[in-house]
């Protein structure tokens, strides 16, 4: 039988290109859908272990510290007290050392909690001598609420010298928010009063401690400056000593403390001009530690 051979038919090119044509426009459908999956998976929100796009922005932000942060510094809501701190650093108050205990000696390991991950550099932190320890860390110097002052003994003294004299309504005591042995438990806390104001201070006005008066604050009743003479008394007047609150029992890991003075300052217009926070006894530690103090005066 003779081959018969077949012409090319004259479609054929016409026929590809369409099933090209169907093949990419299917193509471009799919990646569409997919790309539209996508996009609304991930404006979704999510219950099963998916990623909205707030946590996905979360997951890329830096993280935050690794710390325990034990308290604010301050008593109130905020970091800072709501009113003017006569005793701060940062408003003028100081330190008074001639009146003032001695700092503990040493590296204190535990005054903060380990804020770096890597166990090698940790190790190098720790053998470090880490940030010191002094009576101005009690009036605001360092602003991290875990600072501590850490004296000798487990009784002592502390006199801050106000920013300025001051009726003294009530003195805040800091929390820590860590349960340590050498916090205080036991205070008096004495006011400086100077002349002319001495000279209206009388005894039946304050409650006295039975304790009696520390003798490391005896040395102030000394001063040679300012000494007057009252206009019904012919006897020089010299700075006192006033009792302005006897707290006992306190729990500083608990919860700050507020101390109120007595109304006599404020009903005789008696100003102080420093604070002596008197250390009776702590929780159990050979040595103390103090978070600090805040002085809120009068408003007038």
């Amino acid at each position: 039988m003779a081959n018969v051979q077949r012409e090319p038919s004259r479609n054929a090119p016409f026929c590809n290109a369409r099933l090209m044509c169907g093949a990419l426009l299917v193509l471009a459908l799919g990646m569409l859908l997919g790309m539209s999956s996508t996009y609304y998976a991930l404006r979704m929100p999510t219950t099963s272990g998916g990623h909205t796009e707030d946590t996905l922005q979360r997951q890329l932000s830096p993280l935050p510290e690794r710390y325990e942060a034990e308290g604010p510094i301050e008593l109130g809501s905020g970091s800072t007290p709501t009113f003017f701190d006569h005793a701060a650093f940062k408003n003028g108050g100081r330190i008074v050392d001639s009146l003032t205990s001695a700092t503990l000696p040493g590296q204190i390991i535990d005054l903060y909690n380990a804020t770096v991950s890597d166990n090698v550099v940790d190790i190098l932190v720790r053998a470090s001598s880490g940030p010191p320890s002094m009576p101005e860390v009690s009036i605001g110097l360092f602003s991290d609420p875990r600072a501590l002052w850490f004296s000798t003994g487990h009784d002592g003294t502390l006199t801050v010298a106000l920013s300025s004299p001051a009726i003294v309504r009530s003195l805040h005591l800091k929390p820590h928010l860590r349960n340590r042995a050498c916090l205080p438990r036991d205070l008096n806390i004495w006011g400086l009063v100077m002349p002319p104001d001495a000279g209206r201070c009388k005894q039946s006005m304050f409650l006295w401690p039975p304790t009696g008066f520390p003798s490391s604050l005896q040395k102030a009743n000394k001063f040679k400056l300012r000494r007057t003479k009252t206009y019904f008394q012919n006897r020089p007047v010299e700075p006192h000593w006033v009792p302005l609150g006897t707290p006992r029992g306190l729990r500083l890991d608990k919860s700050g403390a507020a101390v109120f003075a007595p109304s006599s300052l404020d009903e005789h217009g008696i100003y102080v001009h420093m604070i002596a926070v008197e250390f009776r006894a702590n929780w159990g530690s050979a040595y103390t530690c103090f978070p600090g103090l805040a002085v809120q005066s009068v408003s007038k």
